[in-house]
């Protein structure tokens, strides 16, 4: 199966951030984690949108939409963010 192409441009959708409720979010999703590591090449503003756009249709993982980066990365953040209490501070 053929790996989907990232998209790194925002759309246009109801659950987009807004540019104010983004710049008050994210320092608790684009902190460097403790244990170091590589940073992501994921744009983290575009993985909200899609942890939003989960949320707002009740879609399964494998089910959200092609604009969004891929399935695995939004997971694996929504789980960190999920460990680290992220989604609780904003």
């Amino acid at each position: 199966m053929p790996k989907r192409e990232r998209r790194f441009y925002l759309t246009q959708d109801v659950t987009n951030l807004t540019d104010a409720q983004w710049s008050a979010s994210a320092p608790f999703v684009t902190a460097a984690s403790p244990q170091g590591g590589r940073p992501t090449d994921i744009d983290q503003r575009a993985t909200v949108n899609a942890l939003r756009s989960k949320q707002r249709t009740g879609c399964r993982w494998r089910r959200l939409p092609a604009d969004v980066p891929p399935m695995r990365a939004v997971r694996s953040s929504f789980d960190r963010w999920s460990r680290d209490g992220a989604f609780v501070k904003m």
